[in-house]
């Protein structure tokens, strides 16, 4: 990133205790610097759904994305899995599940047109000037119908588009937008699931991914970012992953799409430490501009501040392979008494960066001002991040090497008693 270049980066994050249900956090970076003092604490730029408000489902879910402008981040609630408040009250339903629009810029809390009706969960999709809603297949609730919508601004009403034609459950574990096509990443039954909405055929495509690269291909998690003909995406075990996608129209007009070959990039040092004690990492990954993005992780815990990682790199080549140059890494606190632990949602976006939603067979450049080296190296702050890293695993290894001696002296005391 050049001198003049600065980020505005921002997070949504669900807390599972009382109180509100989300909050939205902000972050700034400077030339890929992420700003603020290791270990500080985060304040949030707002806090949304008061569940102490009986009209406010206690056990709701939300799906986020940006749309409309830069600042937009459009809010929908879903009945969760219990949904008890449906059986008790519809109007208690009906008013709840209002769509919000919060801007960043303004700080405020708008209405915007309701779903027709409630669903368990879904995932919300801005792509090419309309907002998607596509909803979660799981357990064995009623298939929700419609399941698939589009919501047109300008018209202010959502239609009923054709469903997703799998048969059975699966959730919803990201998207990426291409060749006005909305690919969808699925994790159900099979290890990975892939499908394209082709938006100007208003129909589904299965991905064909050949049987011998299928244990190699895994879905991804979040929004995907496709720069040129690649895309790149977060696993769901915390690495970057790359892959392309290829169009192919054949003899009776129809086209045909598949996956290329995975690529796990590699050159991540994230200042992370996974404890063992804690619950699963959750994880967003924000695209800030040609090849440059922010990993935010994080994990659970019963304190009164929970521990956010974040992450910024950029991807360059290096004789003929695509690495990871890491820009910076850093630890934040967000404090959480009275709200509970929390898990990162992955509908994350940077201000000054609009959506990557290429059309057709459109490329999608590198932008000039963050153009990627060909020589990457560690900087001084990396190298010295790494070794607390490094000295963090280090001592992580010998508290458990420790606790498992006592454990064994402690069984061999009892059975020599």
């Amino acid at each position: 990133m050049e001198k003049c270049e600065s980020r505005t980066v921002y997070f949504l994050v669900k807390f599972v205790g009382g109180g509100p249900g989300h909050g939205l956090y902000e972050v700034k970076i400077e030339r890929g610097k992420i700003l603020g003092k290791l270990g500080g604490l985060l304040d949030p730029l707002c806090k949304f759904f008061d569940r102490s408000n009986p009209e406010i489902p206690k056990e709701y879910l939300l799906s986020a994305t940006r749309f409309g402008s830069r600042s937009g981040l459009y809010l929908l609630q879903h009945e969760g899995p219990g949904g008890w408040w449906l059986r008790e009250s519809s109007t208690r339903s009906h008013n709840s599940y209002e769509g919000r629009i919060f801007d960043t810029m303004s700080k405020k809390l708008m209405p915007f047109k309701k779903m027709p009706s409630v669903k368990k969960a879904a995932v919300l999709i801005s792509a090419y000037g309309k907002l998607y809603h596509l909803a979660h297949f799981w357990s064995n609730a009623p298939d929700p119908d419609p399941s698939f919508e589009v919501y047109d601004p300008d018209a202010g009403f959502w239609t009923k588009l054709p469903r997703l034609p799998y048969d059975g459950r699966y959730l919803i574990a990201g998207y990426a937008l291409c060749c006005d096509c909305i690919l969808i990443s699925m994790w159900g039954h099979t290890r990975g699931n892939f499908w394209v909405y082709q938006v100007t055929l208003d129909q589904w495509k299965q991905i064909i991914i050949p049987t011998e690269d299928a244990n190699d291909i895994c879905p991804f998690h979040g929004r995907a970012v496709v720069v040129g003909d690649t895309i790149y995406a977060l696993s769901f075990y915390g690495s970057i992953i790359a892959y392309s996608m290829i169009m192919e129209k054949l003899a009776d007009g129809s086209l045909k799409f598949s996956l290329g070959k995975q690529i796990c990039l590699c050159g991540l040092h994230s200042l992370f430490l996974r404890d063992p004690e804690c619950s699963p990492r959750t994880q967003c990954l924000v695209h800030l501009g040609g090849l440059n993005f922010c990993l935010f992780q994080t994990v659970s815990r019963d304190f009164t501040t929970q521990r956010v990682w974040i992450t910024t790199f950029d991807i360059v080549s290096s004789g003929g392979r695509k690495l990871i140059r890491t820009l910076d890494s850093t630890m934040r606190k967000v404090a959480i008494k009275g709200l509970g632990q929390f898990r990162l949602e992955y509908s994350g976006f940077c201000l000054e960066c609009e959506d990557l939603e290429p059309k057709g067979k459109e490329t999608m450049a590198t932008s000039s001002k963050m153009q990627p080296t060909d020589a990457p190296q560690l900087h001084m702050h990396e190298k010295a991040k790494i070794k607390i890293i490094k000295r963090q695993i280090q001592k992580q290894r010998r508290k458990m090497m420790n606790h498992r001696s006592k454990r064994l002296a402690a069984m061999q005391k009892l059975f020599m008693s």
